[in-house]
């Protein structure tokens, strides 16, 4: 699913990427075997602010589906892709996730007389 016209990493440029970013990690970890993408849509995804910001170039980020060898679904991650030297490069980006200050904060009373003339319009 792609958002708009704009440069985007095919599936198999896509699976080059994450192959070359596992073998310049660590060995001692198992890893997805593939990688599959959902949704991409242009400009980076900031791991700080979890927003996203448009670049010049070709930058899109991509809710990336990571894969077994049978070819389930293991997890869907966010990720960076940028197209430098003529090929994509996969970042994987972890947002932080806490829940925003408002959430879940106690209402105010409603005034049962509020169509009354003279009472205050805002609690």
């Amino acid at each position: 699913m792609l958002t708009e016209r704009h440069h985007y990493p095919t599936l198999p440029e896509a699976n080059a990427a994450y192959r070359r970013l596992v073998a310049a990690g660590s060995a001692d970890g198992i890893f997805p075997a593939a990688i599959t993408l959902f949704g991409c849509k242009p400009g980076a995804l900031d791991a700080q602010t979890a927003q996203s910001r448009r670049y010049r170039g070709p930058i899109v980020h991509c809710a990336t589906d990571f894969l077994d060898a049978g070819g389930r679904r293991l997890g869907r991650e966010t990720a960076n892709f940028y197209y430098d030297r003529d090929r994509w490069t996969m970042q994987p980006v972890q947002p932080s996730r806490t829940t925003v200050a408002w959430h879940n904060r106690e209402p105010s009373p409603r005034d049962v007389w509020w169509w009354l003339p003279g009472r205050p319009r805002y609690q």
